[in-house]
């Protein structure tokens, strides 16, 4: 199995190529239509990863069921553009999963944590 890092960038690339507008008026980002597809890969060895679902479950106390997939509500490739911005936290008791498909910061648009300023292909952070 290829590691993560270049699932991740090879569904970087495909996603892209698909990105043809800004999707949302308020936040910096491009939703490219029809990409499941191509960012499934990404997230099947994500969940593969007992060390990402540990991580996940001490910090939202919520244990992944027998298929980590079933814990997966939806999933969305999402491009960040040159702005950034501050994104609001989901609905309490609600989880964001945000994974790096290439390499983003402040400065091409990942949105400001304070605990993460940059994100590399498939590394993530946790919005809750």
């Amino acid at each position: 199995m290829q590691p993560l890092e270049d699932t991740a960038a090879k569904a970087a690339s495909k996603v892209r190529s698909k990105v043809k507008r800004f999707s949302h008026p308020t936040y910096p980002w491009l939703f490219p239509p029809d990409c499941e597809k191509d960012i499934e890969p990404v997230i099947t060895q994500w969940l593969k990863d007992e060390a990402n679902l540990e991580y996940i479950s001490r910090r939202t106390s919520k244990p992944f069921k027998s298929d980590p997939s079933k814990n997966v509500v939806e999933a969305y490739a999402i491009v960040w553009t040159d702005k950034s911005g501050v994104l609001e936290r989901p609905f309490p008791g609600k989880h964001l999963v945000i994974m790096g498909l290439e390499y983003v910061d402040e400065n091409n648009g990942l949105p400001r944590f304070e605990e993460k300023q940059k994100l590399s292909h498939g590394e993530f952070i946790l919005v809750s």
